[in-house]
């Protein structure tokens, strides 16, 4: 069978047409919208609720943008050729869902980071130097018994430090580690 080149034309922009009517890009939302007002109207239209959805076109017209949007977001989410829900936020290994969500909870490094501003690790690190300078000041003074104390800490720092990067439990880590820390140093010597 011999192509013209007004077929092989034909097939191409068949071809093309289907591969673009197959492709999903995700609607970009109407620029007039601040990104509180996006995660607004998202949270709207993802409640499924048909009356939500007529609210965040009704917000998006009164904001001066195009209520189109709302029907290309759903259709963006609708189902996929297979007949299964396709998000993209779930098929992602990456993804993490927010704390709060009933399929994850927060994790120790996380719980560390929010409530302290770093991690075990981080914090460790952190301490680790607060006491590898102190034990330098000890061994300034001459006040042996002291920088032997603080030498014993920064070697406890780097052991609990190896443990977290073998996989420990952050949470048993630190609670040893808070045990171990509330000794008191040494009185110096005079």
């Amino acid at each position: 069978m011999k192509l013209t080149k007004e077929t092989l034309k034909q097939i191409i922009k068949e071809e093309l047409k289907t591969v673009l009517d197959e492709a999903r890009i995700r609607p970009v939302p109407p620029s007039i919208l601040s990104p509180e007002h996006v995660e607004k109207i998202h949270s709207l239209i993802d409640s499924g609720d048909e009356s939500y959805i007529e609210m965040a076109k009704s917000l998006i017209d009164g904001q001066g943008g195009d209520p189109s949007y709302v029907d290309q977001y759903i259709e963006y989410w609708q189902l996929s050729d297979a007949g299964e829900q396709f998000d993209p936020r779930k098929a992602d290994p990456k993804f993490k869902q927010p704390w709060g969500s009933e399929s994850r909870q927060p994790t120790i490094p996380e719980r560390f980071k929010e409530r302290f501003g770093m991690n075990p690790r981080q914090l460790i690190l952190k301490q680790l130097e607060k006491d590898n300078e102190a034990y330098k000041e000890a061994l300034q003074a001459g006040n042996s018994v002291q920088a032997f104390w603080f030498l014993g800490r920064v070697e406890d720092s780097a052991g609990d430090l190896e443990l977290i990067d073998q996989g420990w439990d952050h949470y048993q880590v630190m609670k040893l580690r808070d045990k171990r820390l509330s000794q008191e140093p040494p009185r110096p010597e005079y």
